[in-house]
């Protein structure tokens, strides 16, 4: 449970300034990988209404074999959702962040039109 609460916080905290990568790298040299990928995930779910999505997680039998990483955009009067489906053993931080650069990207052109 340490593990989880440190990383959750550490993430919460360095994604503000968007040094996320290190931080988990650094993490998980000292706990279990699983464990600080929960943290993170859930640090980033909070600040950018981030799903990960992993294996027998998803409710389709179809999807069972594969990951999602999604984050949701806003355009002023609504949003929607982009995502990478990839295999449950991807670069989950690598995915997570482009994901939400991408999203952070499409919120901010939306709100310049």
């Amino acid at each position: 449970m340490e593990a989880f609460v440190l990383s959750f916080g550490v993430i919460l905290l360095a994604e503000l300034g968007d040094k996320s990568q290190l931080v988990t790298v650094a993490l998980s040299a000292r706990y279990r990988p699983a464990v600080v990928l929960a943290g993170i995930a859930m640090a980033a779910a909070l600040i950018n209404v981030l799903a990960v999505v992993i294996g027998a997680e998803h409710s389709l039998p179809d999807l069972k074999p594969f990951s999602l990483v999604a984050a949701s955009y806003l355009d002023g009067r609504g949003g929607g959702s982009l995502g990478v489906i990839g295999p449950t053993r991807m670069r989950y931080s690598r995915a997570i962040s482009l994901v939400e650069s991408a999203a952070r990207a499409v919120t901010d052109a939306l709100d310049r039109n």
